[in-house]
């Protein structure tokens, strides 16, 4: 197997796990009806986490199998967004719910996966296998759509359960203009991401095609 597809396989087998623990978990302390399923499935789908890793799993999936082609999200602009929304959710759970509860066992070796193993994981695989050079500034923009329609949904859920997966989404209890200004500079944040890994592709773009040079300048002399 191509060292990419094997590297791709690793860690989608990684991240599967881990969802598949937390969905696990989840289930088992469910009321055992359809609708108790529905919802334990759904409140599984309400933690930006949990998503996140769900589409960065897909995305290697279709990479361990070669698949690139079928899936928009393996192309340089899918696969740099995945990168900056993994590096807010793990900024953001370490700087302000780590402290808030005390998981232990499985849950606690899915909670560790999620958070600080599958973002540096899909890091090196962002650095070694994901081409360079084919972002454009315009894309942190466009990157915030996934964050916004997320935010849009838990407002829309929450309002109608009167559920919320982060406190300070928690418009029931902090009322909505205050979530909304809670929301600002998490969006702040996500473009500032987008922005620096969008230079860095940039930045390795250049030293891989001055080392091209390089060699091909060096190869003429022989």
């Amino acid at each position: 197997m191509h060292p990419k597809r094997a590297f791709a396989a690793a860690a989608a087998t990684l991240c599967w796990f881990a969802l598949a623990a937390q969905l696990g978990l989840a289930l088992q302390t469910a009321p055992a009806t359809p609708a108790g399923i529905a919802q334990a499935i759904f409140a599984f789908l309400s933690f930006f986490t949990n998503l996140t890793n769900l589409l960065v799993a897909i995305f290697l999936t279709a990479s361990a199998l070669g698949r690139e082609e079928a899936c928009r999200l393996t192309r340089p602009p899918g696969a740099t967004a995945l990168l900056a929304y993994l590096a807010v959710m793990s900024a953001v759970y370490a700087a302000l719910l780590r402290d808030l509860w005390n998981p232990t066992g499985l849950l606690l070796l899915a909670e560790v996966i999620e958070h600080y193993v599958v973002p540096p994981v899909y890091l090196a695989y962002w650095l070694a296998y994901v081409p360079k050079g084919r972002l454009r500034w315009k894309h942190a923009c466009a990157w915030l759509l996934y964050p916004a329609a997320y935010g849009a949904l838990i407002a829309v859920r929450g309002a109608i359960t009167g559920r919320y997966p982060y406190p300070f989404l928690d418009a029931a209890a902090l009322g909505y203009a205050r979530t909304l200004l809670n929301l600002v500079p998490l969006a702040l944040l996500f473009f500032a991401v987008g922005l620096a890994f969008i230079a860095l592709d940039r930045v390795l773009a250049r030293r891989c095609k001055g080392a091209s040079r390089t060699t091909a300048g060096h190869q003429s002399r022989w």
